[in-house]
């Protein structure tokens, strides 16, 4: 007997114990496959990782934040736009900017998958500041005369990204030299190469205005803005 006689049938009787997968299962898997590695591997803490339709809620808060989403995006354009989110901490900032690069990142994998966009993946970092701070500060040592190859070599990834979002501006001392230099330094060359960046901070407006450098306000006025996380904080309050 030919022992591949019966594979169609064994085959068919394999698939009819598969239990089909519902709409909601199937982006789930689509979901840990394809998107969750394009959030971490832009630098992404997991617990900002979460489906932005299976995990979005239906308070005032997750509407609040989903207008902010699509505010961004209008926004980034590749035109060098400069969007600033600020507010009070627990708002759910940084889930907003990893719900844009979800949207991105779902974008690039339909395209894929239709053939029209062929490994195509737009590349993003995400930073808290402090660290960037802390990894460049060295480099700009009197102002970038020591470790010059070395740094632009760090500055010019920094530029090449296609998004770059820096979170938790306001953890940096507004006393620092290295913190305005660097910013204002990165920021600057992004503007020129027309590279969209989104700035975080849990400070008012009116405080974010007042301290960040003059030259990435006039730049934020030309493309970009800000917009205000103000609702209340997900950590502190219930639901509504």
């Amino acid at each position: 007997m030919n022992p591949f006689d019966n594979i169609e049938s064994e085959v068919a009787a394999m698939l009819a114990k598969i239990t089909p997968m519902t709409p909601e299962q199937a982006r789930e898997r689509d979901f840990n496959t394809f998107i969750l590695p394009v959030l971490l591997e832009a630098g992404f803490d997991k617990r900002a990782c979460k489906d932005d339709l299976l995990n979005s809620g239906m308070d005032s808060r997750n509407h609040a934040q989903r207008k902010a989403a699509r505010e961004c995006l209008d926004f980034l354009k590749d035109t060098g736009a400069i969007v600033a989110l600020v507010g009070p901490r627990g708002t759910g900032k940084t889930s907003i900017a990893a719900q844009i690069v979800q949207k991105w990142a779902w974008a690039d994998h339909l395209g894929y998958m239709a053939g029209k966009g062929v490994g195509r993946r737009r590349m993003v970092i995400y930073e808290k500041t402090t660290g960037l701070i802390s990894k460049l500060k060295a480099m700009y040592a009197d102002f970038g005369t020591i470790e010059m190859d070395r740094m632009e070599r760090r500055l010019n990834a920094l530029v090449k990204a296609e998004l770059l979002i820096l979170d938790e501006l306001h953890e940096v001392s507004e006393d620092s030299k290295h913190k305005d230099r660097i910013l204002t330094d990165i920021v600057d060359r992004r503007y020129a190469a027309q590279r969209d960046t989104i700035l975080i901070s849990n400070q008012t407006s009116k405080e974010f205005k007042a301290t960040i450098n003059p030259s990435i306000m006039s730049r934020m006025q030309e493309h970009g803005g800000v917009i205000p996380c103000e609702w209340a904080s997900f950590r502190e309050q219930t639901a509504a």
